[in-house]
């Protein structure tokens, strides 16, 4: 058994950091999600329209590509999000910042990333997916004496069909439903549909839009806590599915992996809606780092 750390030692050596980062950022990019695969395998043995049983055997058949042959699922790799949930209890001996670019720079090399990360104005390539802010990291605190980092490549075709809207105080929870189900109707099969539709209602308007991605990343099959907003889960699914939207737009009984929603409380005043999208790989890759030296894939 590893011997229990002292407070002041640290949880991971950053050799071993990056290493690990590297491993989880290919990860992501390369297996995407088992749970999306497994809904996308239903949802093709119950189709019955040609084209989009078709669509959804190319979608399964990538799958098995990018494993067998250990290249990305897209093209597009995305841009380089972490979100970090640090426990009261960890000692790092390095700077994490440094350590997640670096990371970063050996992954657009070794498995290959595409360069996504360019200057808004200049449109200048940084060339390694660092810089101008990347990587972008959220972090959490908590008590505890471990650190979790989730990696999430967020591709541009899924962020371009994110959306916010700031209802009147007085607005009713039909308006917000009817709001959600136009934008995935907009949306069509630009996401890359059959995709995660996440929405999140409170907060500010860059608070829900962070937590329309969080509820984009939850997966397939976990239900929010709240009853009511796991049936408003639920209805929105089924009256987006019913619109025939299909698997990347070309019609089919299913548009979507599921739909999660995440609330916040929210100032009396104000009642912001937004939605973000994680696309039909549903990327992403989890890594916890135990104060005992443990590093648990998740």
């Amino acid at each position: 058994m590893p011997r229990a750390r002292q407070r002041n030692e640290t949880v991971v050596e950053q050799k071993r950091f990056i290493e690990t980062i590297v491993e989880i950022m290919k990860k992501a990019v390369v297996y995407g999600s088992d749970e999306n695969k497994k809904v996308i395998q239903q949802q093709y043995e119950q189709e019955e329209l040609g084209l989009a049983k078709f669509q959804l055997g190319v979608i399964l058949e990538d799958f098995e590509i990018a494993r067998k042959k250990q290249v990305p699922l897209c093209q597009d790799t995305g841009a380089p999000v972490f979100y970090i949930k640090l426990g009261n209890e960890v000692r790092l001996s390095f700077d994490l910042k440094k350590a997640l670019a670096e990371a970063v720079r050996q992954a657009t090399e070794q498995v290959p990333l595409r360069r996504n990360v360019a200057h808004p104005l200049s449109r200048q390539n940084t060339n390694d997916n660092t810089g101008m802010g990347f990587p972008y990291t959220f972090f959490d605190y908590f008590e505890g004496d471990y650190m979790e980092v989730l990696y999430y490549p967020k591709g541009g075709g899924s962020e371009n069909m994110s959306k916010l809207k700031m209802f009147n105080s007085v607005a009713t929870l039909d308006e917000v439903k009817q709001f959600i189900i136009e934008t995935a109707a907009e949306f069509m099969g630009k996401c890359c549909s059959p995709y995660t539709l996440g929405v999140g209602i409170g907060g500010g308007a860059d608070i829900c839009m962070n937590m329309a991605k969080k509820a984009a990343l939850r997966e397939p099959g976990v239900s929010s806590n709240d009853p009511q907003t796991a049936e408003m889960e639920k209805e929105l699914e089924e009256r987006i599915n019913s619109l025939g939207i299909g698997p990347m737009g070309l019609g089919g009984k299913k548009s979507l992996i599921t739909v999660n929603i995440e609330v916040v409380g929210t100032h009396p005043s104000t009642y912001p809606v937004g939605i973000a999208n994680n696309c039909w790989p549903g990327r992403k890759a989890c890594v916890r780092f135990h104060q005992d030296g443990r590093v648990e894939h998740r």
